[in-house]
């Protein structure tokens, strides 16, 4: 079974979620950032064959920030990322991928809370073997 286009970057360099009414085909850089975003949002536990692969970012951020500051929720997803990147990579040792769809590294932009609309948005920098980059923005 093929990846499908779940993201697409816009002119901005931010990747941003899409639908269509049928499937694409995803390689390269935006394959990459599918399987980013399909981590972060996995909750461990939630796949029986790898019951540790995961981020689980709902249950890292709370519903309301007031019982958490802005600073120790970006430690908090900042220790996640550091242990999906490596989830990542121990899983693409075992795949042939482009140098484009293998990632080298994550990193953390920023995480902040909306308080007009209530939820956290999450970015994440997303770099390739091939040197490729973009910024991967998730509200939860």
């Amino acid at each position: 079974m093929s990846d499908v286009r779940v993201t697409v970057p816009n002119a901005y360099d931010y990747v941003i979620s899409t639908s269509t009414d049928f499937p694409l085909q995803v390689t390269g850089l935006g394959k990459l950032i599918q399987l980013v975003a399909f981590a972060i949002k996995t909750t461990p536990g939630r796949d029986i064959l790898s019951p540790d692969y995961g981020m689980g970012i709902r249950d890292i951020l709370p519903v309301a920030a007031h019982s958490i500051t802005e600073q120790s929720a970006k430690s908090d997803v900042a220790r996640a990322l550091l242990k999906i990147q490596e989830e990542i990579i121990t899983l693409q040792e075992t795949e042939a991928n482009t140098n484009s769809e293998t990632l080298v590294r994550l990193d953390l932009l920023d995480v902040e809370f909306d308080i007009d609309n209530a939820i956290w948005e999450v970015t994440v920098r997303v770099t390739s073997a091939a040197g490729e980059s973009a910024r991967l923005t998730l509200t939860v």
